[in-house]
């Protein structure tokens, strides 16, 4: 496993831990993925992950009932989709991901492009909006 994504899991485990930052053991996860013509397996466009307390799992629901079409893109289609992970299926969703290239933390893979860290940041919730403090 490369070290950036070693150090991403150790971060992730130092913060997981209970009580360090709550007491979270599940993930909201939404995620929107592009279809292409011609291409079976989807492209990740965004993932958003949320720290839940006290979650329960669920299976992936798709938010939108038709795949989202933009005029000008007409070989492309977009899909909405949310389920909710335990923290330790996301942290081996994670794993895989480092390991073997392959992010599929459903159970259906997704096309995702080379991740990069970004500085760690804390953003206080007395700084106001769009301010944030570097840790």
């Amino acid at each position: 496993m490369p070290n950036i994504g070693r150090k991403f899991l150790e971060d992730f485990d130092l913060l997981m831990k209970l009580g360090v930052i709550g007491l979270f053991d599940h993930f909201e996860i939404v995620e929107i993925v592009r279809y292409q013509v011609g291409n079976a397996t989807p492209v990740n466009i965004m993932t958003i992950a949320v720290a839940l307390e006290n979650g329960t799992g669920q299976k992936t629901v798709k938010l939108n009932q038709a795949r989202i079409r933009l005029g000008a893109a007409k070989d492309y289609s977009f899909g909405v989709f949310k389920s909710t992970v335990s923290a330790d299926a996301l942290r081996e969703a994670l794993q895989n991901y480092f390991t073997t290239r392959s992010w599929s933390p459903n159970g259906v893979p997704i096309s995702v492009g080379s991740l990069e860290p970004i500085a760690k940041l804390l953003i206080s919730t007395e700084s106001g909006p769009g301010v944030s403090t570097e840790n």
